[in-house]
């Protein structure tokens, strides 16, 4: 079994698939292929308890230091769900460009 947690911002949610109604920031436990299921509405259910990383399994802790990521431009599914700005993402220009032959410039 696999514990979830109703994070919807609209409370309470009639889940047939369950056949139930799960509150608020209630934990539920779920068979995994509707865990699977249900993880894919990200706005609404959450991994109760996250399982540590292979890496925390094999040294038997958990690191003491925050781990840091590069930050990269959002999914193109979170920008058509309205959850992020859609600003272009341009990087830096490093020489100049120089006209071809025949460019009007």
């Amino acid at each position: 079994m696999v514990k979830i947690r109703n994070t919807s911002p609209r409370g309470a949610l009639d889940v047939p698939l369950l056949g139930r109604v799960v509150e608020a920031g209630e934990v539920v436990d779920v068979d995994p292929a509707h865990a699977a299921r249900l993880l894919k509405q990200v706005d609404n259910w959450q991994p109760a308890d996250p399982a540590p990383s292979a890496a925390r399994r094999r040294r038997g802790k958990t690191p003491t230091a925050p781990v840091t990521a590069p930050v990269t431009a959002p999914s193109a599914a979170r920008r058509r769900r309205g959850k992020t700005p859609t600003a272009p993402v341009t990087a830096p220009v490093t020489a100049p460009i120089e006209p071809s032959e025949g460019d009007p410039s």
